[in-house]
């Protein structure tokens, strides 16, 4: 799994085993709506922690430390008692045994106040085996540490050393009073997942608007850009136009300016032809007074 993914199942396991079902089965779908189908595939495979598991999960999240000093001087303890049997004692065993029970009255002592805080009432028995699991067995150490258990480990066939007993719960409280804190859990549960989807809501809300408002303006800078266009093709074909006419009135000046050349020339010519009628004129009265 990705760094995102493993962020997600560890978010599922710290979520109470009421609210794991839901949580899981919400993420599937958003997973699957982002095309994750192999992500939404694995996360379908996960299934709610019991009571048990989820107090030795919540173990492992808040005192990574002391489960993993109770794994290791399990293991350490294991390869002494081995080295003993083989013949080879040394005061290493007597140091180890002393190390494990300081290390189980730790973790006992921690899963007993995590117990009384998650008000889980019942599973003692369970609590105390998985820790005697997890110090003979580094498998089930291993898969404690990791905090997603979904039952509690089997009890150990073999136990070196101290054993672990767990009598930290305090008397039950009336019933009464139990079903007036849950209520008020509820509730707050309630009012903070009603906070949650208003916020959602308003995020989604924001988001649409802001997607609503960015179509807006594209259509808006298409419809310049279109406005744009049709204008610089009406100003290119008034100046085609203009151009025209101004060749146009070119060529008529011109034509109007050799009309003009045109009529001097013949007014010229007609002054000469009228100066030569009247010398013909005159030329022949002289001939006919002869």
């Amino acid at each position: 799994m990705t760094s995102s993914a493993e962020r997600e199942v560890d978010a599922l396991y710290e979520a109470p085993p009421e609210a794991f079902t839901k949580k899981r089965d919400t993420l599937i779908r958003e997973l699957r709506r982002e095309g994750e189908t192999e992500r939404a595939a694995e996360l379908s495979r996960l299934r709610k922690p019991t009571r048990v598991a989820y107090v030795l999960n919540q173990l492992a999240r808040r005192h990574p430390d002391s489960v993993a000093d109770l794994v290791d001087v399990g293991r350490d303890l294991a390869r002494a008692q081995r080295d003993a049997l083989r013949g080879r004692t040394s005061e290493a065993l007597r140091d180890l045994i002393d190390r494990q029970r300081a290390v189980v009255s730790d973790v006992t002592r921690q899963a007993g106040e995590l117990m009384r805080e998650l008000e889980v009432d019942s599973g003692l028995d369970e609590v105390a085996g998985a820790l005697r699991a997890a110090l003979v067995d580094p498998a089930v150490g291993a898969a404690l540490e990791e905090g997603r258990l979904e039952k509690a480990p089997a009890p150990a066939a073999g136990f070196p050393g101290a054993d672990v007993e767990l009598e930290v719960l305090p008397p039950a409280k009336p019933r009464i009073e139990k079903d007036r804190e849950s209520r008020q859990r509820l509730k707050k549960t309630r009012e903070k997942e009603l906070r949650v989807a208003q916020q959602k809501a308003k995020a989604k809300a924001k988001h649409t608007a802001a997607v609503e408002r960015r179509r807006e303006l594209l259509a808006r800078r298409d419809a310049a850009e279109e406005d744009a266009r049709a204008r610089e093709d009406e100003a290119s074909a008034a100046a085609r136009i203009a151009k025209e006419r101004a060749e146009r009135v070119d060529r008529l000046q011109r034509e109007l300016m050799e009309a003009k050349r045109e009529a001097k020339s013949a007014a010229t010519a007609a002054r000469e032809l009228q100066a030569r009628a009247r010398a013909a004129r005159k030329k022949a009265q002289r001939l006919g007074k002869r």
